[in-house]
């Protein structure tokens, strides 16, 4: 765990209405790491509770041992992005977390898409 202090990465969030998985990669895109949190849908969680989920879910990367000094990008995929309400409470949930990046939002169809 300790080679992932000085290891760059990317974290890809997926957001649904009933949990968020998040996956870390290196930057040959190769998934190294993946756990789950809770809701990133406004319309199921609310605003405080996507904002709490999300908080959450990045603090339990960073206790995983993934220092943000390595982070060299974050892409939120949800559903809603075209609602101007949800994106700017992702963007808030980033910005309180403090992690030093700003997120790429795109829709949840986009990732699937992928």
């Amino acid at each position: 765990m300790s080679d992932r202090l000085h290891t760059p990465f990317v974290i890809g969030m997926d957001g649904g209405g009933t949990k968020t998985k998040a996956c870390i990669a290196d930057l040959e895109g190769k998934v190294v790491d993946a756990l789950e949190g809770g809701s990133m849908n406004v319309n199921s969680a609310g605003r405080d509770g996507v904002i709490q989920n999300i908080t959450a879910l990045l603090q339990a990367i960073q206790k995983r041992g993934w220092a943000w000094n390595g982070l060299r990008g974050l892409c939120l995929a949800a559903a809603g992005v075209s609602n101007p309400l949800t994106r700017e409470v992702l963007e808030e949930a980033v910005r309180q977390a403090d992690i030093g990046i700003r997120p790429i939002i795109i829709g949840d169809h986009q990732a699937a898409l992928y």
